[in-house]
């Protein structure tokens, strides 16, 4: 048995995800999200700060966060930029808590070990359907919104981790 924390960063609101996996099996134990607000340098400390506070609760075995894809054709640096620091924070948190080695996916890696296109909906809809008993029991009884992408994508990354460390 083996259990996955994974982040999907960003500066004003990351998802996280908990899962325990083994063998034909992949239990979703723990989700949510942090919010973060004020200038950026306090956005990154209280989402390192939180990062770390959950890494330290839960203890996992694997951490996990979406690596990001720089290419010529990147439409929004600006937006990728500040990813890339939000990163650089849960990746300080992981050093923190003693993880030296870190798990990381592309967003487009974790959609085709899903089996859904590259829309942010395509895995919203993969992550409802294989969770919705968990999901429904957490408190979201019609599954997740696009307001919770952040969350959808943290469980996907979380269980695309597993996978591919399983092939």
């Amino acid at each position: 048995m083996v259990t996955i924390f994974a982040v999907d960063c960003a500066t004003v609101k990351s998802g996280y995800a908990l899962i325990e996996a083994k063998t034909g099996k992949i239990d979703l134990m723990e989700f949510g999200l942090i919010k973060a607000k004020g200038a950026m340098h306090e956005r990154l400390y209280q989402l390192h700060t939180q990062i770390l506070e959950k890494v330290l609760e839960f203890e996992p075995d694997v951490v996990a966060f979406e690596d990001l894809k720089f290419n010529r054709r990147t439409q929004n640096l600006t937006s990728m930029t500040k990813v890339a620091y939000g990163i650089g924070a849960v990746q300080m948190a992981y050093a923190k808590a003693n993880y030296r080695e870190v798990s990381c996916l592309t967003a487009n890696r974790v959609r085709k070990i899903w089996g859904v296109t590259q829309k942010k909906s395509a895995l919203r809809a993969a992550v409802n359907k294989k969770y919705a008993t968990v999901i429904n029991n957490k408190g979201k009884p019609d599954g997740f919104k696009t307001a919770d992408e952040d969350i959808t994508d943290a469980i996907g990354l979380a269980v695309a981790v597993w996978v591919d460390s399983n092939r």
